[in-house]
């Protein structure tokens, strides 16, 4: 045996120990035009691992119809689920696929719209064909005459009537991300089987329009099938549209979730009155972001008090409030994975409301939002760091500073390095934002990566140029005369983002620069 064979061998040996987990999480972010040639005839063991990929198939716009014509017909009785850009509709079902296994598929749009098909009672084709003219009715994006064309001559041929729109009873899913959608109301009528429906984009403007559909398949209120509606929304000129949806499955709805970012406010009296209706609703999920410099407070927090709000079945609502009008209003606990980067939250305590419960209840947290932009002028205390340490949940989070400075830096110092302060104030926060240098000497970095040791970035690539290099020599200046208070403390820092700052800059400069920090955060990678 010659060394490339034992090499071969080896490596072989190598993937063979690996478990099957491992592979099909590694296939998870590969493209299936890219794997299956590649595993699918190596030996059964992968052909096996294949097949189970397979099940859930993805064909994307830029698989080749060769690829599909070669490889379609090997795994066409393993396919399960199958989602598919639109143009690949004609390639994938031809007449020469039966596809056995196939219970459910996926279309979509890119950046307009997926929807899910349940075809357990049809055949795939008339299914997609029957969704299709329902997305088309509603004048949703990229469902032209063209598409219609290709179905028509390739594989529908018997069908005359193109244009005869009928409620498709196989659509099970839909998310919206862009389309013209003054028709939107008519998926009561033509998707009467439907179970969930997302609209996430900017606008949304609903009226009933009068529907072609035939009478006879227009179905009672009762009848309705959609437990799950979400909205996001980013004007508050069409929520007369949003109301107007909510009014029409009000006797299906389960869950409804509202994301609404906005410059008008809407208030506890207009939520009550858009979602009091459903009288079957278990879970009521929302995040509103305004703006208003004129609101009166209290009385936006008693909005969110009458009977129906402070009902057990409601969940708390928090709603706080900045100098600059900012405002957030949130049921609790808040799942929404992000908060606006524009958002800065308040660092006075009395700019955050409960409309019920306490703050230290389990249910006031924030459970996604990992990128915490504060807006304050002044010191910012310990108490006020405890409190965000505890409705805010998430992991790795970002913090950001209008001023950094901490009250009481020198009294806070001690505690925190003989470790007379109990665990971590900031357990969560692994990276610090710098974006300006107000209040930031070295006792406050310090401070901040020892109330926060998990901190391992600082990004300081947006600060102003003519600041860096002024503020970095000032570090190294303090720090030449405090190592030993500080060199164990910085030693955690693992990366330092400074290609912004020192985009200008001569290399001359940038070399000193990233010196004069190695020299102060001895473990940092620079970048």
């Amino acid at each position: 045996m010659n060394k490339r064979d034992k090499l071969s061998n080896t490596y072989e040996n190598c993937l063979e120990i690996l478990p099957n987990e491992l592979f099909l999480w590694i296939f998870s972010y590969l493209k299936s035009d890219t794997i299956i040639p590649a595993f699918l005839d190596l030996n059964q063991r992968f052909r096996s691992l294949i097949y189970e990929f397979t099940s859930h198939l993805l064909i994307s716009n830029d698989s080749q119809s060769g690829w599909i014509n070669r490889y379609i017909p090997l795994i066409n009785n393993e396919i399960q689920t199958m989602k598919l850009d639109i143009e690949c509709i004609v390639s994938v079902f031809s007449n020469k696929y039966s596809f056995p296994n196939l219970r459910s598929i996926i279309i979509y749009r890119k950046y307009s719209w997926h929807v899910e098909l349940n075809i357990e009672n049809e055949t795939p084709i008339i299914s997609i064909l029957s969704s299709l003219k329902v997305l088309r009715k509603c004048s949703f994006n990229g469902i032209n005459q063209k598409i219609f064309a290709k179905l028509d001559s390739h594989i529908l041929p018997h069908i005359n009537n193109m244009n005869c729109v009928l409620p498709c009873l196989s659509i099970h899913r839909l998310w919206i991300y862009s389309c013209y959608n003054e028709k939107l109301t008519l998926l009561q009528d033509l998707a009467p089987k439907m179970i969930y429906l997302n609209i996430e984009y900017n606008y949304v403007y609903v009226t009933r329009s009068n529907s072609s559909v035939p009478s006879t398949y227009t179905l009672r209120a009762n009848s309705l099938n959609l437990t799950e509606l979400s909205i996001k929304l980013n004007d508050f000129e069409f929520f007369a549209g949003v109301q107007l949806l909510v009014n029409y499955y009000q006797s299906s709805l389960r869950r409804l979730t509202f994301d609404l970012r906005q410059e008008l406010l809407i208030d506890g009296q207009k939520l009550e009155t858009c979602v009091a209706c459903c009288n079957h609703l278990e879970n009521f999920s929302f995040i509103i972001q305004c703006h208003n410099n004129s609101v009166n407070m209290i009385e936006l927090l008693h909005s969110f008090q009458t009977e129906w709000w402070l009902d057990h079945r409601r969940s708390p609502v928090l709603i706080h409030s900045t100098k600059r009008g900012n405002i957030l209003i949130a049921s609790m606990p808040c799942s929404f994975l992000n908060i606006s980067k524009n958002f800065q939250f308040s660092t006075i305590l009395s700019r955050w409301y409960l409309n019920k419960d306490k703050f230290n209840s389990p249910l006031i947290r924030f459970l996604k939002t990992n990128y915490l932009c504060f807006s304050n002028e002044q010191e910012i205390d310990l108490e006020y760091l405890l409190f965000i340490a505890r409705i805010f949940y998430s992991q790795k989070q970002m913090i950001e500073c209008t001023y950094w400075g901490l009250m009481s830096e020198e009294e806070l110092f001690e505690p925190l390095t003989t470790k007379l302060m109990e665990g971590a104030v900031l357990p969560n926060v692994t990276r610090l934002n710098i974006t300006n240098v107000k209040g930031l000497t070295l006792l406050t970095l310090a401070l901040w990566l020892l109330l926060a040791p998990n901190i391992r970035l600082l990004n300081i690539e947006s600060i102003a140029l003519n600041e860096s290099i002024e503020w970095i020599l000032e570090l190294f200046d303090a720090f030449t005369v405090s190592n030993h208070r500080f060199k164990m403390i910085f030693r955690n820092i693992q990366k330092i983002s400074i290609s912004g700052a020192s985009y200008n800059y001569s290399e001359k400069s940038k070399l000193y620069m990233h010196s004069l920090l190695a020299q102060i955060f001895s473990s940092a990678v620079m970048n």
